[in-house]
């Protein structure tokens, strides 16, 4: 089966650019550890479709930006010295002088296989540069994975352990993680029509009939055994076999729907979908824990250490402080008392 790594071909500087084409451009985004490389491997195996994985293209752009809009002032010997570089460079100048760049990469990619009609480009964090992606493709479209945070939990705790020290692990960090992802999609949604979202679970439940909504969603035509044969050679079975030659160990998890029901702890599960909170339900996932919805002692004992980024000691002073107060109250009644009474 090939991935991005199997199209891409060296170049040598002298290469010239590849003829200018008119390519829709998908951006698959979603909370890590949801599904987005297994939609991306999907969509590699329709006609038309060429892939791009985890680019870090406008990773690498952000610095750029940054630097525009930071309005770093310098002399430049004009009659008047102290210029911006936003005043030099204005928008429109940037937009301009990057999206050529940008755009080289997806045409690069397409040139690889004729007939290419889409580049997918997977990096789930992608979702944080939205805007910047808009700005330079307005006619970007963006395929939304949504998985359930619990099973997207194990998974990632599972990764941190082995391969991806990155990767948050304790339930509250990876809970608001989820939660921040969600509100990102909720706003991107906003933003533009050519916004699609497809539950993990449904995939696995219906894989060639939701793989063949998104074909049309992207304006594919392809035959029903497309779809079938696309879903067949991206089983988990398959992948698992084919893992040690592209991705780390371990990186094709359980791929199961509800498997966090045997793997997350209760009081894991409790936190989980405290913090979630509504988010859970938006999804179209269910609570499970009669208790989630009281904030359990876990969280605010975060709460406590992450106050002003003090130290666990004194976080945990600051916790017993009305406790000293009250026994030191007490303690000077006592003795006040007994002062009286032997006068």
């Amino acid at each position: 089966m090939e991935d991005a790594s199997d199209k891409a071909v060296e170049r040598s500087p002298a290469t010239p650019a590849p003829p200018v084409r008119d390519l829709k451009r998908v951006f698959i985004v979603g909370f890590p550890r949801s599904g987005t490389t297994w939609v991306m491997l999907l969509l590699a195996r329709l006609p038309g479709v060429s892939v791009l994985q985890q680019a870090g293209l406008f990773h690498a752009l952000e610095g750029l930006d940054r630097w525009w809009g930071a309005s770093h002032r310098f002399s430049n010997g004009a009659p008047e010295p102290n210029r911006s570089t936003d005043e030099i460079l204005d928008r429109e100048d940037y937009r301009r002088l990057v999206r050529p760049v940008a755009d080289h990469v997806f045409q690069a990619i397409a040139a690889e296989t004729p007939g290419t009609e889409v580049v997918v480009e997977q990096t789930p964090e992608n979702l944080q540069f939205h805007d910047e992606i808009l700005e330079l493709f307005p006619d970007a479209y963006f395929l939304h994975v949504v998985r359930d945070p619990r099973d997207a939990a194990c998974s990632m705790r599972r990764a941190a352990r082995s391969w991806d020290n990155d990767f948050p692990g304790r339930p509250i960090h990876i809970a608001r993680r989820w939660v921040e992802y969600a509100n990102r999609a909720r706003t991107l949604a906003s933003k533009t029509k050519r916004f699609h979202s497809v539950r993990y679970e449904d995939l696995l439940e219906r894989g060639p009939e939701e793989l063949a909504r998104i074909a049309s969603w992207m304006g594919l035509e392809l035959s029903d055994a497309d779809c079938v044969e696309a879903v067949e050679a991206c089983s988990l079975r398959r992948l698992k076999d084919q893992e040690a030659e592209r991705v780390p160990n371990g990186f094709f998890g359980k791929g199961q729907s509800g498997a966090w029901r045997g793997e997350l702890s209760r009081s894991d599960l409790r936190i989980l979908e405290y913090v979630l909170g509504d988010e859970l339900e938006a999804a179209g996932y269910v609570r499970d824990h009669p208790r989630s919805r009281s904030k359990p002692f876990a969280v605010t004992w975060h709460e406590i250490l992450a106050l002003r980024g003090r130290r666990p000691q004194r976080a945990l002073a600051d916790l017993l402080r009305p406790v000293r107060q009250w026994f030191a109250f007490h303690r000077r009644e006592r003795e006040y008392t007994r002062a009286h009474a032997r006068n």
